[in-house]
């Protein structure tokens, strides 16, 4: 089984409607190496990060937009991530918007990087819509974590915008390019929201009769869908979907290039404490752990003694084990967390060693603790976690 790659809410498409799947956020992101029979799981949950992102901002939106994707309220700790922010002035103005990007975060130990941007109509009660195409670090596409505002919205007044990625694994330099489509709508858009009680070519139906009368349906709040009359095509950007469809009119489409490593994140805290633990039918090891005040990567191996399960009402789910990182004290310290698990890996003891490789950006805190526990799911897929065995380890900065 090749791997599965669920994005995090912000970047997350309903999937019932096959016409209307949300082009992958950039064109240039990195595409995950195919790995056999590993899992790639986003474990964020949207509201949760709404309202915390939410909360965030109004400790600090005098800070910028980045201030409060990472949390940096008034505690002493987060202020200091401030410094780490690069100011940016690279701007555009054209036919009908201005935009500026704004802030940069450039974490190499994190393997972190943050954009802030923001975009204005020209002309007041202008609608328009904007589509980001592309972004590149290094003439590499990033995976995006996350997305403020999503990869398409329409501009209501002066709107900013931030992602949140990876840095490429074969990031050559710090050179950044950023490129957008701006189009005004040429008819009334409408709103389609999901209904789950009807199928592909119903929904598909749905659209179509709006085309036909010659309105947009835009899915949810921010896809505009015009499948039932531009077909896919592998050499068509989603912008040149809307601008064949004859329904929008391109007014901009621009590219913004930057250096976004005039500031880089230096802090790294690491675990240099005990690192293997035995309980009672498992052993939990730590084998590496960095975390910056915007990204933590930390590789875990579980060992059990019997054969993880592999397989979950029918469906492949291998393997069926599930390890879990808070910090004291917070019940949500990151809105982009994921995790890859590696095949189960039978030991020369007859035990089973499986690896978790868990990563976080856009970190709420810069903890001096974490929280490590493990469980399994059961036959039911309840999630079954050994509380009693939480470990805890203490971070301190890395020489």
């Amino acid at each position: 089984m090749s791997g599965i790659n669920l994005k995090d809410a912000f970047g997350q498409t309903p999937e019932s409607v096959k016409a209307c799947v949300q082009r992958s956020l950039l064109e240039g992101e990195r595409k995950e190496p195919v790995m056999k029979r590993k899992m790639k799981l986003s474990l964020a949950v949207a509201l949760a990060a709404v309202m915390l992102l939410a909360g965030a901002a109004l400790a600090v939106s005098q800070l910028g937009g980045l201030g409060a994707i990472y949390g940096a309220d008034n505690r002493p700790e987060r202020q200091a991530l401030l410094k780490d922010i690069q100011h940016l002035e690279e701007s555009y103005e054209g036919n009908a918007v201005r935009c500026t990007m704004t802030e940069a975060l450039y974490d190499p130990a994190g393997n972190a990087f943050a954009l802030g941007w923001t975009m204005e109509p020209l002309a007041q009660d202008d609608q328009l819509y904007v589509v980001c195409d592309r972004l590149t670090i290094g003439g590499e596409g990033p995976w995006t974590r996350s997305m403020n505002n999503m990869s398409e919205y329409l501009l209501d007044g002066k709107t900013g915008c931030s992602v949140v990625g990876e840095l490429p694994e074969s990031c050559a330099d710090t050179q950044c390019e950023i490129t957008f489509s701006v189009f005004r709508p040429l008819v009334e858009i409408v709103r389609v929201y999901d209904d789950d009680s009807l199928g592909i070519e119903e929904e598909e139906a749905r659209y179509a009769a709006l085309l036909a009368e010659g309105k947009l349906p835009m899915t949810g709040d921010y896809n505009i869908c015009v499948h039932p009359i531009i077909d896919f095509r592998a050499d068509m950007s989603y912008s040149d979907e809307l601008a064949a469809s004859g329904l929008m009119e391109l007014t901009d489409h621009f590219t913004l290039r930057m250096d976004i490593g005039g500031v880089s994140v230096r802090e790294i805290r690491t675990c240099e404490g005990q690192k293997e633990f035995a309980f009672d039918g498992y052993e939990i090891r730590i084998l590496s752990c960095e975390v910056t005040p915007t990204a933590a990567q930390i590789d875990i191996e579980y060992i059990t003694d019997e054969e993880p399960g592999s397989s979950v009402h029918g469906e492949e789910w291998d393997p069926m084990l599930v390890v879990r990182i808070d910090v004291p004290g917070l019940e949500f310290w990151s809105p982009n967390m994921s995790v890859t698990i590696e095949d189960p890996v039978r030991l020369e003891d007859g035990r089973w060693s499986t690896i978790f490789r868990e990563n976080a950006s856009s970190l709420q805190v810069f903890p001096e603790e974490l929280v490590i526990t493990a469980g399994y799911y059961d036959e039911d897929f309840n999630c079954i976690i050994h509380t009693e065995d939480a470990i805890t380890i203490k971070l301190t900065d890395k020489k």
